[in-house]
């Protein structure tokens, strides 16, 4: 059975790192700012990793097939049709934030 209170818990940790993230969208240009590229590289991360512990929980708890990775945990929701298709897959797809480049120093 889903534990609700703790699905509720994750996302609300979840919000409270997309509201951070939101707020650190306005500092301009993050590469000039070093300890504000950190701090969104770990809300994103923080982020991801809430989603995908909610997916783990909630296809262990309905039994349903237990996955490798993340992305197939992902992929399992929207194969239950708890999340949509185009979520699902497109986490499955492992795709990655690129670093930005780095200004040179002289």
């Amino acid at each position: 059975m889903v534990d609700e209170e703790r699905v509720i818990r994750l996302a609300g940790e979840i919000t409270r790192d997309v509201a951070r993230l939101r707020g650190l969208s306005h500092a301009g240009e993050l590469t000039q700012l070093p300890d504000q590229l950190d701090a969104v590289k770990y809300r994103f991360i923080t982020a991801i990793e809430g989603c995908t512990s909610i997916a783990h929980h909630i296809l262990a708890s309905e039994g349903w097939a237990a996955p490798e990775t993340n992305a197939a945990a992902m992929r399992g929701l929207a194969e239950h049709a708890v999340i949509s298709n185009e979520l699902g897959v497109g986490h499955g797809e492992g795709r990655r934030i690129p670093k930005p480049a780095r200004p040179s120093i002289r």
